[in-house]
């Protein structure tokens, strides 16, 4: 019987941790995409200006639309490179994960879940979405996240 253990690079959970989100981004560069609803930006912003400000990176904020569609994955493909950003951050709940996933491809992402209820932030799989919001398809990726972070 074959068994596989497909797991993100690194995992790292602990109290205050996103204080250190700055040490994952700077392993990347100095720039990160940052894709999160605003109201989980407004939750978290003094710890997100506190890490930018410790380790010397910055944040492009993506004004996420909330909703996981190819449409808005591509708009923000095209905010990364605008904005020359090393590597994407996806904070908070399923959709916004999933963007960031979809939009990074599998490669540089990080991600930061604000409920850890299941293994969909270690996963290397993610649900689209029609701009309405009906289901569209799987995206499945050649990698898990480089970095999963739970505060």
């Amino acid at each position: 019987m074959r068994k596989a253990f497909i797991c993100p690079t690194k995992y790292v959970q602990g109290e205050d941790e996103l204080l250190n989100l700055g040490y994952f981004v700077k392993t990347f560069g100095k720039s990160a995409l940052l894709i999160a609803h605003p109201d989980d930006v407004t939750r978290v912003k003094d710890k997100l200006d506190k890490t930018c400000e410790k380790f010397n990176i910055t944040f492009v904020e993506s004004g996420f639309t909330g909703e996981c569609s190819r449409q808005e994955v591509a708009r923000l493909q095209e905010v990364a490179r605008e904005n020359n950003c090393d590597c994407t951050i996806g904070l908070g709940g399923g959709k916004a994960i999933d963007t960031a996933k979809c939009g990074a491809e599998g490669e540089a992402l990080i991600i930061v879940p604000t409920i850890a209820a299941t293994d969909a932030p270690t996963s290397h799989s993610a649900v689209l979405y029609t701009p309405d919001g009906s289901f569209d398809d799987y995206a499945y990726f050649k990698q898990s996240p480089s970095v999963v972070l739970i505060d």
